[in-house]
């Protein structure tokens, strides 16, 4: 029988190209890239000393956003990604903030069973914890974030004027996540380096969170600090949160200061959510607590404001919700702390109330 090699060669090389074919088709199927997000927007009513005002809203119960991710599977245990987010505004069509499209997030990742590595534009760490403390996911008339208004807190104002801060996120990252393997144990450990002088996007950052979690306890201490160019001293923001799972009742709490030169900033909360079916019931109590003085030597130390908030949520389905929250923010001294969407030019002392309700879906 004659063999002729040339056939054998070229049924070789066939077998060698459908096994490429074949890997290249496992290496596919192994990386993914998607597109998620969210939709919320909502009527929104404000009463302030200055009067009220109605208006429509976006991410009452979550912040609007797009969001662009991938990942891909480098064998070994090794795994590289991103994610690229942008703030979308339900109620006017515009997307991204403070000149930034992608203003939420951006930032490539590498993981392995050592852990996470992220490089870009996140969250810190600190405010990671604060977020998880907040039932109302720090948005809307009820989250949290009134507490951290930075038009009203003097350590923000002294620090970074009416530019942003690096309060929730910080640009130029390196992160490190450990494992989930720890016992328990985890850290979040963020340096991003000096890159600008006296520049929002080039702030010198250091942040840290150290925590245990395990089964429905959750807490966690952070601690950060960012290099102001102009005093050459440090923002600091230093804080603790817990949270406990009791079957279908979620209490939490957090404690975190902000300080700067001769400013404290002291925000203790405390909060529960209770989740029954399809009904989501949620509240919060926050103290603000400012001490010390500001630029002009004043004393703020009864600069103070209360903040209270109740919502309900009805879950439609596994993406979609009807939200209504509710909010009081009681002012002392010359506190602007104020419920958010209300009336501007409101004086200093005086109380606000607010409610949201909306629709939310997520994609």
């Amino acid at each position: 029988m004659h063999i002729n090699t040339r056939d054998i060669r070229s049924t070789r090389a066939l077998a060698i190209g459908l096994a490429w074919a074949c890997i290249g088709g496992v290496a596919a199927a192994q990386s993914s890239a998607t597109i998620s997000g969210v939709v919320d927007a909502g009527g929104r009513h404000v009463r302030n000393a200055q009067g009220a005002l109605t208006s429509l809203a976006s991410g009452g119960n979550s912040t609007s956003r797009l969001i662009f991710r991938g990942s891909e599977d480098l064998g070994g245990g090794l795994k590289a990604g991103f994610w690229l987010e942008s703030t979308l505004f339900t109620d006017t069509g515009t997307m991204g903030s403070g000149g930034m499209f992608f203003d939420r997030a951006s930032y490539l990742s590498l993981g392995s069973r050592w852990g996470d590595l992220r490089l870009g534009r996140d969250y810190t760490p600190g405010f990671r914890a604060i977020v998880a403390a907040d039932p109302f996911a720090y948005v809307g008339v009820g989250g949290v974030a009134t507490a951290f208004n930075a038009a009203a807190t003097t350590t923000f104002q002294r620090a970074f004027g009416t530019g942003a801060t690096t309060f929730a996120r910080s640009n130029n990252a390196i992160q490190y996540f450990t494992p989930r393997t720890l016992g328990g144990a985890y850290a979040i450990l963020m340096y991003a380096p000096r890159e600008k002088t006296g520049s929002a996007s080039g702030y010198g950052h250091q942040a840290a969170r150290l925590g245990y979690a395990a089964g429905a306890f959750d807490i966690s201490a952070t601690a950060a600090r960012t290099r102001i160019d102009a005093t050459g001293e440090d923002f600091a923001v230093d804080g603790i949160a817990g949270s406990y799972r009791l079957g279908a009742l979620h209490l939490s709490a957090s404690a975190t200061q902000t300080s700067y030169l001769s400013s404290r900033h002291n925000v203790m909360g405390a909060a529960a959510k209770l989740l029954s079916g399809v009904h989501e019931f949620k509240a919060s109590f926050a103290r603000v607590d400012q001490k010390g003085s500001n630029a002009a030597g004043a004393s703020i130390d009864a600069d103070d404001a209360r903040i209270l908030a109740v919502g309900y949520v009805h879950h439609l389905s596994k993406r979609t919700a009807l939200y209504l929250s509710a909010a009081h923010v009681s002012n002392q001294g010359n506190a602007t702390y104020g419920v958010p969407g209300g009336p501007a030019g409101a004086p200093a002392g005086r109380s606000s109330t607010g409610y949201d309700l909306g629709l939310r879906h997520n994609f």
